[in-house]
């Protein structure tokens, strides 16, 4: 699917349905680069856990839209509640993402979210926007260490000299090489995001409630039936949708037919 810049996704199925999972995938394209940092700090605390704040400054000479903090916490803390953010977990791993009222950081300005947590240990691994939350960037470092590398190439070109005129000839043979190189088109792949889901609405369901299909747990599902059922999922902002992917119960056995479609209309009006 080509990418567009969507804030809601709808599944609209056409017979009886049954989604266990669906999650949207956005190309890092959504988030900017950016002169982002973080730092975290402890504004209170109590026996059993202790309110954290994240502030987010933009370092930069222009605004930046759409932030994305990335932080662990030990296993022996979690977040209880969280504020001016839209929050995502796999295992001890949290991310939190803006909200619409507070995505744009302006140049020279921040912004802010908490949380509460049932648990003493602080969060670590800190990243936003994909980079160190300090503003450090920690690779160079070692592609410097392949700089010397150069210089043994110099000493040895001086003797195959004239015999490297002739293999220029041959260099259009790899020329073509280069074509395979689009095949690295999967590696941008890596750097797309797990897009986090604000909310989910269905058309109807038979107990099985839409919310399932986005808690993150393979064993329960949204379930409707009946030709027509629609899903609707809103990410809470607009994004660069990259892909989809949707877990039907029972899909290696089934067969389904679904409809996707996108939309930056909060009122759910799809082109």
């Amino acid at each position: 699917m080509a990418p567009n810049l969507r804030q809601r996704t709808a599944v609209l199925l056409a017979s009886g349905s049954l989604v266990t999972a669906v999650a949207v995938v956005i190309g890092s394209t959504a988030l900017a680069a950016t002169t982002l940092t973080a730092t975290f700090q402890v504004t209170r605390s109590w026996s059993t856990g202790y309110e954290g704040q994240y502030t987010i400054r933009n370092g930069g000479s222009t605004s930046v839209t759409g932030w994305r903090v990335e932080l662990d916490l030990p296993s022996d803390t979690s977040v209880r509640k969280f504020w001016d953010s839209v929050m995502s977990r796999s295992g001890d791993h949290y991310v939190f993402t803006n909200k619409s009222y507070n995505a744009t950081v302006p140049a020279g300005g921040s912004q802010t979210f908490g949380f509460n947590t049932i648990g003493l240990s602080q969060p670590s691994g800190c990243l936003v926007n994909g980079s160190p939350c300090d503003g450090g960037r920690p690779s160079p470092s070692a592609s410097s260490t392949t700089g010397p590398s150069p210089t043994s190439s110099p000493t040895g070109s001086p003797t195959p000299g004239p015999t490297s005129s002739p293999t220029p000839s041959p260099s259009p043979t790899t020329s073509p090489t280069p074509s395979p190189s689009p095949t690295p088109g999967p590696t941008p792949s890596s750097t797309y995001t797990r897009a986090a889901l604000s909310a989910a609405t269905a058309s109807a369901d038979d107990g099985n409630v839409a919310r399932n299909a986005i808690d993150g747990n393979l064993s329960t599902r949204w379930s409707a039936f009946g030709d027509g059922q629609w899903l609707t999922l809103d990410l809470g902002q607009q994004l660069m949708v990259g892909l989809v992917d949707v877990a039907f119960d029972n899909g290696g056995i089934r067969q389904y037919t679904f409809d996707l479609q996108v939309s930056s209309d909060a009122a759910g009006r799809y082109p």
